[in-house]
């Protein structure tokens, strides 16, 4: 099969829990006989538009992180239009969505591209955001946090539901999706996660 996995951070570049669980699904993946690509937003002072491990190629794609706006706008610009040319190069049998960001411009113009999507749900985006990001004093600081946490909320529902399945690693994950983003039971496939 070739499987696509879309994604805000590097698989090459492992840093924290999100590459290593992506980078572990691309390595298996791969070892398994699949042809596995991706595509990332490329990291802070990091130009390279491409790099390769274990026969895997990560396609990136820079974005403007001048404004909050200006950075969602390039990531849903940039991320669908590597998709579009990548898929139209190679068909590909299955995408794997990582963070909503990456995948909600590919997922809005390109569904048709691929009769697969799944979304690898391992946080939810909002909570992410709230643990991450502490509340700054003041009217415009409390608005511009629960905005944040709302848009990150939207974004990843809308991805969500329209992947054909989310992968969660726990009940307790299954549960808040059902919760949050009102998806059908039966969408949600659990794999434990486990030790290498």
């Amino acid at each position: 099969m070739n499987i696509l996995m879309l994604s805000d951070v590097s698989a090459h570049t492992v840093i924290g829990g999100a590459e290593r669980m992506m980078r572990g699904q691309c390595d298996g993946l791969s070892a398994m006989g699949h042809n596995v690509s991706l595509i990332v937003r490329a990291p802070v002072n990091d130009r390279r538009t491409t790099v390769e491990f274990n026969d895997i190629i990560e396609h990136r794609y820079q974005v403007k992180r001048t404004t909050p706006v200006e950075y969602l706008a390039t990531t849903i610009k940039e991320s669908s239009r590597k998709f579009d040319i990548l898929t139209k190069r190679k068909p590909m049998d299955a995408v794997m969505v990582h963070q909503s960001l990456s995948g909600l411009g590919p997922i809005m113009q390109h569904k048709n591209a691929c009769k697969l999507w799944l979304y690898a749900c391992y946080s939810l985006a909002h909570e992410e955001y709230k643990t991450r990001n502490p509340i700054k004093p003041g009217l415009f600081g409390i608005l511009s946090w629960h905005f944040h946490s709302a848009t990150r909320r939207l974004i990843e529902k809308t991805v969500i539901r329209r992947c054909d399945k989310v992968l969660v690693l726990s009940e307790f994950m299954r549960a808040r999706v059902i919760k949050y983003h009102r998806v059908d039971p039966q969408k949600i496939v659990l794999i434990p996660g486990a030790a290498d």
